[in-house]
């Protein structure tokens, strides 16, 4: 990286932290925008990684898992006990 990127952006940062505390006036809406963030992330991001992540490990039981899943968000039981078990495993 250039030094010239790397200096400018740290002074941008710099500037924008020092207006930022200069500018809110209560730091609970900090906590509250990276809680937002942060539950968006748990909820949301982090599943479909750690799916995607495991359908690109262990794809020869692909199939048999979508339909374990598919079985467990509908809620209904599935017809093989194997095939609940291998949703998860």
């Amino acid at each position: 990286m250039k030094s010239l990127y790397y200096y400018g952006a740290t002074i941008t940062y710099y500037y924008i932290i020092v207006l930022g505390a200069i500018l809110i006036k209560d730091v609970d809406i900090i906590f509250e925008f990276v809680g937002a963030i942060c539950g968006c992330t748990l909820g949301f991001l982090f599943p479909a990684f750690f799916y995607i992540y495991a359908n690109n490990k262990y794809p020869e039981n692909r199939e048999v898992k979508d339909k374990g899943k598919l079985n467990v968000l509908q809620g209904t039981p599935p017809s093989d006990s194997l095939l609940l078990g291998s949703a998860y495993f």
